[in-house]
């Protein structure tokens, strides 16, 4: 994704009760089995969703964000936690579909786990923000700063430091880490833990299906509230259709 585009995912296997998700009883929310199991105090974390309610989409998220054609909604299609999943579509260039989450001042980590997917028929060279995790408080000159996880316009999943401002830091412009290309092979678990601190003391740790890759930012990580978007921007060379499927979020603040 380009510096100054809008958007940014991370691991769990399984929904609020499953694997790193805490028990939550049955109708922690009021409602019964269907209930939304995004209640912190009941799942044990900041915030966590297994989208395994009827609806709406956004129930328990602060609002929803669509850009253009973009669409999004509950699907009982494909999940890893039954019945249903986040599902966002995208058909065009700046086509978005978001869920957002305002989180607390973190000082010391953030760390984001989720389930993802994303197919399309023609992928070639599309670029697509799935996951965008955003400052809010910014050092002078600095106009974003954020962590995205992205479909990369060279075809890789993508872990990418986002700036945009010459007063972030010392990183004159976006640093990406490359993984593999994941079109069209089905869910995948991604966890994203940032350790807040100076340059060579602040860490970020991406854990994917299970298999950790650790980076040194080249900018400090300062505390902030934080803004989680999940769902998709279609940020270049979109030429077909794009699916995109999340299931079992959970977010930590520290």
């Amino acid at each position: 994704m380009r510096a100054g585009a809008l958007v940014w995912i991370v691991v769990a296997t399984s929904a609020c009760g499953r694997h790193l998700f805490d028990p939550l009883p049955d109708g922690a929310d009021g409602t019964g089995d269907d209930a939304p199991q995004f209640d912190a105090a009941s799942c044990g974390h900041t915030f966590c969703d297994d989208f395994d309610r009827p609806g709406p989409a956004g129930a328990g998220w602060d609002t929803t964000e669509v850009l253009a054609g973009g669409t999004f909604a509950l699907t009982s299609a494909t999940s890893v936690s039954a019945p249903t999943s986040f599902q966002a579509a995208l058909t065009a260039v700046g086509d978005g579909a978001f869920l957002l989450k305002q989180l607390p001042l973190a000082t010391t980590k953030v760390t984001v786990s989720l389930a993802f997917s994303y197919a399309s028929a023609m992928p070639g060279t599309a670029e697509i923000d799935l996951v965008r995790l955003r400052w809010d408080t910014l050092r002078p000159g600095c106009a974003s700063f954020g962590y995205f996880l992205v479909r990369d316009g060279t075809m890789p999943f993508n872990l990418q430091e986002t700036y945009n401002g010459g007063g972030c830091g010392d990183a004159a412009a976006n640093v990406n880490h490359y993984f593999t290309d994941l079109d069209n092979t089905g869910f995948h678990t991604v966890t994203m833990e940032i350790t807040f601190g100076g340059v060579g003391v602040a860490h970020v740790r991406l854990v994917l299906d299970g298999i950790p890759s650790d980076f040194v930012p080249p900018n400090a990580i300062d505390p902030s509230t934080l803004t989680l978007r999940i769902g998709g921007f279609a940020a270049r060379n979109i030429s077909a259709d794009w699916d995109l499927r999340y299931d079992d979020v959970l977010v930590d603040v520290n």
